[in-house]
């Protein structure tokens, strides 16, 4: 099957990830097919991991102002904390390998590369959006 362009509302995600990949990366048929797939099977995954690193997160933030202090309980909490963000970083590492695998001329490569390149270099890790904040 051929996916033309997901139907969802202008402006989604989805859409815009659809349209990278055809008109940035220069993918279409099949292989838009491919790496659509891959991109949500990725976007499912990660938001998983968010969550439990965000539970984990609220269970540390717990015992911060708790009425006792359990060293062994936040030591706990961030040993879990760390071997989930490990997770992630390997997830988004074999993701980002499956996208340049599915790519079949050096031209796609070659611009999925610049273009993941400059989307990490810009956001970090640091910019990660935890919800809506007022200013």
């Amino acid at each position: 099957m051929v996916r033309t362009r997901p139907d969802v509302n202008p402006g989604n995600q989805q859409m815009r990830m659809h349209d990278f990949l055809q008109n940035k990366v220069g993918v279409e048929g099949e292989q838009l097919d491919e790496m659509y797939g891959l991109w949500q099977e990725h976007r499912k995954k990660m938001r998983k991991h968010r969550n439990e690193i965000d539970s984990v997160r609220r269970a540390l933030m717990d015992e911060t102002f708790s009425s006792e202090y359990n060293k062994d309980q936040v030591n706990n909490l961030l040993d879990d904390l760390s071997a989930r963000q490990r997770l992630v970083e390997q997830e988004n590492y074999e993701h980002f390998r499956r996208m340049q695998q599915a790519c079949t001329t050096d031209q796609q490569r070659q611009m999925l590369q610049k273009i993941m390149r400059t989307y990490t270099e810009k956001r970090g890790p640091h910019k990660r959006r935890r919800g809506r904040r007022s200013r």
